[in-house]
C-alpha cells in the first residue's frame, strides 16, 4: 500500500504494469464522484487510471499474490511533492512544524 496522499500541483496519471489492487480516491470536501465517502476502482494489469489535483488516493495491492505495480505521471511542470497523511513526512508536521506529538 502506498500511504494516502494528495497531489497539490498536477493530477497523477498512472498505468498498472503489474498484479491487481484497489485505487481509493476521496475528493478535497470527503466525498467520491457519487456523492458517498470515497470511490474504489478495481485495477489491473493494463488499466489506466487519474486522480484529479487535490484528491486523496492511496493504492493497496491485491491479496491475490500478485503485487500491484504502476507508473504514474504528474501533468505539472513544477515539483509535485505528494502531501501524506500518515507516515514522518505528513501534512500535520508540514503545515504546523510539530511532531505528531506535539499536535494532539
Amino acid at each position: 500500500m502506498l500511504a494516502p496522499h494528495w497531489n497539490p500541483r498536477g493530477m497523477e496519471v498512472a498505468v498498472v504494469t503489474n498484479g491487481e489492487g484497489e485505487i481509493q480516491i476521496v475528493s478535497p470536501d470527503g466525498h467520491g464522484g457519487s456523492g458517498n465517502r470515497g470511490e474504489k476502482v478495481k485495477v489491473r494489469e493494463g488499466s489506466v487510471f487519474y486522480v484529479p489535483r487535490n484528491f486523496g488516493m492511496c493504492q493497496i495491492a491485491s491479496s491475490s499474490g500478485k503485487p500491484l505495480e504502476f507508473v504514474g505521471f504528474s501533468t505539472s511542470s513544477r515539483p509535485n511533492h505528494p502531501r501524506f497523511l500518515a507516515g514522518d513526512i505528513h501534512v500535520y508536521m508540514l503545515c504546523c512544524g510539530l511532531a505528531v506529538g506535539d499536535c494532539c
